[in-house]
């Protein structure tokens, strides 16, 4: 069971993501055990609007890509960034 501890995390915005949300970084309610798993679908949950973009995004923590697998602190630094496409 993931408990609420009434603390905020940051997440940094980039590129589309942030064209799309209009802003630089958006504060989310943070849980003890939360992963990036997690945390995707509490975005995907409070910004419908991110499925216009049609890939899903990545999220980064402490500037290393990570999986859905990843456990969040409090303190780590929270990047969500748009699809990569090559070309």
């Amino acid at each position: 069971m993931i408990e609420d501890t009434g603390r905020k995390i940051n997440l940094k915005l980039y590129a589309s993501i942030k064209d799309i949300l209009g802003k630089d970084g958006i504060d989310m309610d943070w849980t003890n055990n939360m992963t990036v798993g997690d945390l995707r679908k509490k975005l995907d949950a409070s910004y419908p609007i991110l499925s216009i973009v049609k890939a899903r995004f990545s999220i980064s923590v402490n500037r290393k890509p990570v999986d859905d697998s990843e456990l969040i602190r409090n303190t780590d630094e929270i990047a969500v960034l748009p699809p990569i496409s090559g070309g």
